[in-house]
């Protein structure tokens, strides 16, 4: 499962080091992974204790302009998509992607700094939760 995850970012990361540069698209790419790699990892954990959970990425409902690094979320169109993304965890503990999301065409951004909290807020809005303690 781990490796499935990691061929795209050796890709990724053999053109980088072939053209000595990396875009900033290119790094919100890259840097994406971890937070990624960690959703799925803990969301095994968890179902191997016993305890019901789905690994979300937040660049499947999270879609932001193109500023890549601190890119800026348009509310509307993800609380739209987070509500069908939510109708999909069937119960189950959802763990999610902070900090990272997508363009409209499906680029991968990061929010910056603060964007793991700034994603923690925005699916308890999502949620209607009356409070979001981080």
């Amino acid at each position: 499962m781990v490796r499935k995850q990691l061929s795209p970012l050796k890709q990724i990361l053999l053109g980088v080091s072939l053209l000595k540069e990396a875009s900033r698209s290119v790094m919100d790419m890259v840097l994406s992974f971890g937070e990624r790699l960690s959703s799925i990892v803990v969301a095994e954990i968890l179902n191997a204790s016993g305890v019901p959970s789905v690994a979300v990425d937040a660049r499947n409902w999270l879609i932001t302009d193109d500023q890549y690094g601190e890119a800026r979320v348009f509310w509307e169109k993800s609380f739209e998509l987070l509500e069908k993304e939510m109708k999909g965890w069937d119960g189950k503990v959802p763990i999610i992607t902070g900090f990272i999301g997508s363009t409209i065409d499906g680029k991968t951004t990061t929010l910056g700094r603060n964007g793991s909290d700034y994603t923690a807020t925005l699916v308890g809005r999502g949620l209607k939760a009356k409070e979001v303690v981080i």
